[in-house]
């Protein structure tokens, strides 16, 4: 009874390993999914230190004064979220003093590109099942028409010859629109299906591109902030030896000094003791 009891035990507990661990890979393939998008901190740090220096030489304005602006408008922060009146960058430039246009133009494309990632639905695998499933349904209908088209082409075939060879090029005209009307509707299909998966195709490919341009723009800020790094520091640490080599000329000058100040102190309390001897001699 024992040995099964620790047996029991054994096999729950692997059990409840394999859901707990199950759990969490689902919720890190979800968080990770949705953290592709996500800013390195390098390139938070780049935008941070860039924005202080902007705002500190007056080309920008901060977002909490753009806040204060629109706030002191609306006097209302639930209503001012709520509206739907349409913005420009007059408009904005108008509202807010101090603030420049190139500034303007940039808030409204990054606030745009905010709500469209909001309104954006994630293509998760579900959405790729339904597309998969789509096209195979698509494709049987393509392979049915296929099917069709060929039946109606074996039975004409078959007639005609049959049929007598008197008759002309009838049957043949008669069988080539037949055909012709059966594989239109087919052609209609594929194109609307082509026409949708490159659309589909040219709408990844973009986002893709922007994404690139974004990470490339990130990387020559970060690059640019590091070279102005090191050339402060190199500038600090060839100002440090410059004081360093000044402190040791002064202090070997001090030395020097002292140095000089002991020897004629020696030589002045050496002479009083030699001339009593010259005159004793004498």
């Amino acid at each position: 009874a024992a040995l099964w009891l620790w047996v029991f035990v054994l096999v729950i507990s692997v059990l409840l390993l394999n859901m707990l661990l199950a759990i969490l890979m689902d919720a890190y393939e979800m968080a990770k999914s949705g953290s592709t998008d996500a800013r390195t901190l390098c390139a938070q740090t780049s935008e941070i230190i860039r924005s202080h220096r902007a705002v500190r030489r007056g080309r920008r304005v901060r977002l909490a004064d753009i806040w204060a602006a629109f706030f002191l408008e609306f006097g209302d922060e639930k209503e001012m979220l709520e509206s739907t009146e349409p913005m420009s960058a007059e408009s904005i430039l108008e509202r807010v003093p101090g603030m420049k246009l190139d500034q303007a133009m940039k808030t409204l494309a990054r606030a745009k590109e905010v709500e469209e990632a909001r309104a954006l639905v994630p293509y998760t695998q579900d959405d790729v099942k339904g597309a998969v499933d789509r096209i195979d349904s698509r494709t049987k209908l393509v392979r049915e028409d296929v099917k069709k088209i060929r039946r109606i082409m074996e039975m004409y075939d078959k007639g005609a010859r049959e049929s007598s060879s008197q008759e002309g090029d009838e049957p043949q005209a008669f069988m080539v629109e037949v055909v012709r009307n059966a594989a239109m509707p087919l052609a209609g299909r594929v194109e609307i299906l082509l026409h949708e998966q490159g659309r589909t195709f040219s709408e990844r490919h973009r986002r893709l591109a922007v994404r690139q341009d974004d990470s490339i723009a990130c990387a020559q800020d970060a690059k640019a902030a590091l070279q102005r790094l090191q050339a402060s520091s190199n500038d600090a640490i060839k100002g440090l030896k410059q004081q360093l080599i000044l402190q040791q000329r002064q202090a070997a000058k001090q030395r020097q000094e002292l140095l000089r100040g002991g020897l004629s102190t020696w030589a002045t309390c050496a002479d009083p003791t030699v001339a009593p001897q010259h005159r004793m001699s004498g």
